[in-house]
């Protein structure tokens, strides 16, 4: 689904693909909190009728969630941020459910939205569903 300035656009082909990573902090006894500064790099890529936007930008996000301690076979979390990119900035969140064959491996069912806006005060909304594998080490 593909959104522009809060309007949902058919015919739009859209790809939104999101590096992160970085260092962060986690505790809790019964339920894990976390938060990490990360660097992210992203890159949207927009076509259809009108032509087509192709853009990397690259910035740091700041993210913090509530997961499980992984001591069942299932597994989630949920997980809210702030992305600043070079010419964009927004909100991110990311849930995700899954069932654990062993400590190291988990099929994962999730969801990701992030809402940006540019430097000219347009808005992009992007929301994908996920399904895959997970391998903790």
């Amino acid at each position: 689904e593909f959104e522009l300035n809060g309007v949902e656009i058919d015919g739009v082909d859209q790809e939104l693909d999101i590096i992160r990573g970085g260092i962060g902090m986690q505790g809790g006894e019964s339920v894990r909190y976390y938060g990490a500064l990360e660097y992210v790099s992203a890159d949207i890529q927009l076509s259809g009728d009108g032509g087509s936007i192709d853009a990397t930008e690259k910035g740091a996000g700041l993210f913090v969630g509530l997961g499980d301690k992984g001591q069942t076979a299932f597994l989630w979390n949920v997980e809210v941020g702030y992305l600043e990119l070079s010419d964009s900035d927004g909100a991110g969140f990311e849930f995700n459910i899954g069932y654990r064959f062993n400590p190291t491996w988990a099929v994962v069912l999730g969801g990701q939205g992030y809402n940006l806006e540019d430097e000219l005060d347009i808005e992009y909304t992007f929301s994908q569903g996920t399904l895959g594998v997970r391998a903790s080490f």
